[in-house]
């Protein structure tokens, strides 16, 4: 088993459950409701996605939000159930776009859910360069919020 940690969640804080708490792999987490568009996103990109949906939920665009929390084995049956749902798809990238997951997660509901799909699928990632140990310049190169909701809001 292979476990990657983004740097960019090492200082995020949040509640923690009391007592034992499991997750299971290869189950995704639907992490927010929507009938709009399904907006897949993995580890550090999760927040910055769930921000955008809340934003665009003010003015009246319902974001599916899913979380896959594993990507082998991946629960391709949630995320196609949403696709097939919002008819739309789009996939933040925690990283650089080339090389990613979301070209496999793009491929997948594309042939399982193609009759479905009322535009074209999208990956939303940050520049193609090297990520840096420098945090300034590690967060001006992946995706942020603002670029997530102006991504969506053209897909609507």
């Amino acid at each position: 088993m292979l476990f990657l940690e983004s740097k960019l969640l090492c200082v995020t804080t949040g509640p923690v459950p009391m007592g034992e708490y499991l997750t299971s792999l290869g189950r995704a987490d639907v992490k927010r409701q929507g009938a709009d568009v399904t907006l897949v996103a993995v580890g550090s990109a999760i927040g910055a996605a769930l921000e955008a949906a809340g934003r665009l939920s003010e003015d009246g665009i319902e974001v599916e939000a899913v979380d896959p929390r594993t990507l082998y084995p991946c629960d391709w049956e949630t995320i196609v159930r949403s696709v097939a749902k919002t008819g739309r798809l789009a996939f933040v990238e925690p990283g650089h776009l080339t090389g990613g997951f979301g070209g496999e997660v793009i491929a997948r509901a594309t042939e399982c859910a193609w009759g479905s799909l009322k535009c074209a699928p999208v990956r939303i990632a940050g520049t193609n360069v090297p990520i840096r140990y420098n945090r300034a310049l590690e967060n001006a190169a992946v995706a942020t919020s603002q670029d997530i909701e102006s991504v969506l809001r053209a897909m609507i």
